[in-house]
């Protein structure tokens, strides 16, 4: 009798857990029945996606086809248990959900989970109401004309010269070897954040720099010499870098709520790191409030978006909440976060592009020549940005089309509302795919639903590109280019960066970036075509899609990268000083 007990538990243990953790379904939307009897659900079939792959979000295109339907539900209970998580892939409903619908389908509460494990007062997990309304009209000062020419275009080209000097030694050191650039392009990206968000320098690249001219002048770099004060971005990097590992855990991980409590009270490297990041930031918040309120306030024009928030917030006393050091702290996480990945992750995908296609890097090459000032000298931000380049910026909008960098955005219903046909109760948890990961034509929306008013509605909105040659799974940035060669935004319907009120925050800055980056690495390289074991296309999933092989062979073009890496560029304070704990 005994032995009979073991089964019988484990058979009731298993029902016991599938009642738990899974919900009911929606009816008359697609699931996977095999998974709705299963205590984990989908998750096991994600979790080996992840594993094999390393990615997560062709996971949920390829249950859209296979379903054959732009609407279908998951049980992933690491993101919900008490309701079927939607998934939503047809770009006309999308578009409509992000754009005209935020008052029934707002951004989902496990936004707030996630972010709030390092920026607990970030917008990004904000309903949409007084506070996030509050908080965006302080913080868009930073998207002003004025800022973006002034502060943010010179930033980011310096750290882009900085990007060059780097790659120009390492070429030499290197003997023409292939780099990892994913590593240099997130220090990159990170370093201009930090210059426009906060007015300072880390100095990372700045000490690889040192680094390789010491090593070519034959100086031995003891491991304890190497940085008395050059070891603190080094330590400043390592802080939050681990921090940014932490985040992918409670992300990905199967219960968001028990890594953040395990990495907050029982993970002391976690501590610290988050301690210090804390401690750097706060210096930096104390000297914008004592220049806001001492004599050179009037002097000169805010050198970062802190300043600029913290003298904007003085216009509406109500403000004072949303401007606490707590609340800055977080906002300036959240950005260095989503500013540096997003982007170094784009810009990743298109030197790949580029070395794979040696006509389009030409092509690019040649039209920068033809329209940018004759000069061996790198061009400034302000002749990049405001000069025509149709091809840079075909280029920049079918790489992001193409590498889906973040092609999924987390909602949720906050009432009862209708998707697609589907009538859907509400704190349902939705995903909407903004990006097809696969790049399929999928025409398979089902008759009755093409009466939803997103489709009714949908005359006005870009072609989806089945029209198109060649298909949408080639990379082609001619097809963003008119009959006259002019650039056409909606010649493709893309929404990498969503859209709406939730859209995201900095893409005027993300897209500054990648223009100004890739126009500075074109003019000073040629980047070589790489061997297939180089050049794959896998993706690593995180919190963005970015290249799990990014190797790059950039070849200096004669007479250029010596002129334009020994131009000035501005010196900011260093980020860091002996603020880091022991």
């Amino acid at each position: 009798m005994a032995p009979l007990l073991w089964p019988l538990g484990a058979i009731i243990l298993f029902y016991a857990l599938r009642y738990i953790y899974i919900p009911k379904p929606l009816p008359g939307i697609p699931y996977n029945r095999l998974s709705y009897f299963m205590p984990w659900g989908d998750l096991l079939s994600l979790g080996i996606s992840f594993f094999a792959r390393g990615e997560v979000f062709r996971w949920f295109n390829t249950r859209s086809h296979h379903h054959r339907s732009h609407i279908f539900q998951v049980f992933i209970p690491s993101f919900s248990t008490s309701s079927p998580v939607l998934v939503v892939t047809d770009p006309a409903e999308v578009r409509d959900i992000v754009t005209r619908r935020l008052s029934s389908i707002d951004r989902s509460r496990l936004m707030a989970l996630w972010f709030g494990f390092l920026a607990p007062g970030a917008s990004i997990g904000m309903p949409s109401g007084g506070s996030f309304r509050a908080l965006r009209w302080v913080w868009n000062s930073m998207l002003s004309p004025v800022f973006l020419g002034n502060v943010t275009g010179p930033r980011i080209r310096d750290t882009a010269l900085s990007l060059v000097e780097l790659w120009s030694l390492k070429s030499g050191t290197q003997q023409c070897s292939p780099l990892e650039a994913c590593g240099d392009l997130r220090l990159s990206t990170l370093e201009a954040m930090m210059g426009l968000l906060l007015g300072r320098e880390l100095g990372m690249l700045e000490t690889e720099i040192s680094d390789l001219k010491r090593a070519e002048d034959g100086e031995k770099l003891w491991p304890w010499r190497r940085g008395r004060p050059e070891a603190q971005p080094r330590h400043f990097y390592r802080d939050f870098s681990l921090t940014l590992t932490c985040l992918d855990w409670v992300t990905q991980g199967v219960s968001p709520t028990v890594y953040s409590w395990v990495f907050r009270h029982l993970f002391w490297p976690f501590q610290r790191a988050q301690k210090n990041v804390e401690a750097s930031l706060q210096r930096v918040v104390n000297d914008a409030r004592q220049k806001l309120g001492g004599e050179e306030k009037a002097a000169s024009y805010p050198i970062s978006a802190l300043e600029l928030v913290l003298e904007r917030a003085t216009l509406r006393p109500q403000t004072e909440e949303i401007v606490s050091d707590a609340a800055l702290r977080s906002e300036v996480i959240e950005l260095l976060i989503t500013g540096h990945e997003t982007t170094a992750s784009s810009i990743g995908w298109a030197l790949k592009y580029l070395a794979d296609d040696q006509t389009v890097q030409e092509r690019l090459h040649e039209e920068m020549l033809r329209f940018l000032p004759e000069s061996a000298i790198t061009p400034t931000s302000e002749q990049i940005m405001t000069t025509h380049l149709p091809y840079l910026d075909a280029f920049i909008e079918e790489t992001l089309r193409y590498s889906c960098t973040g092609p999924i955005s987390f909602r949720e219903a906050t009432q009862d509302c209708t998707v697609l046909g589907h009538r859907i109760p509400s704190r349902t948890p939705i995903v909407l795919m903004t990006q097809d990961v696969t790049h399929r034509e999928a025409t398979y929306l089902e008759q009755n639903l093409k009466s939803a008013p997103s489709h009714l509605a949908s005359t006005n909105t870009p072609k989806n590109g089945s029209d198109t040659v060649p298909p949408l799974n080639q990379f082609y940035p001619e097809r963003w280019l008119n009959t006259n060669g002019g650039f056409d935004p909606k010649a493709v319907f893309s929404l990498p960066f969503s859209a709406g009120l939730k859209g995201c925050f900095g893409s005027k800055i993300a897209m500054m970036e990648m223009r100004i980056f890739l126009a500075v690495l074109v003019w000073n390289f040629r980047f070589a075509k790489l061997d297939a074991g180089l050049s794959g296309y896998g993706s690593l999933d995180g919190l963005t899609r970015k290249p799990s092989c990014c190797y790059a062979l950039p070849i200096p073009r004669r007479g250029r990268v010596t002129d334009g890496i020994n131009m000035s560029r501005t010196r900011l304070p260093p980020l860091c000083e002996d603020v880091l704990a022991k």
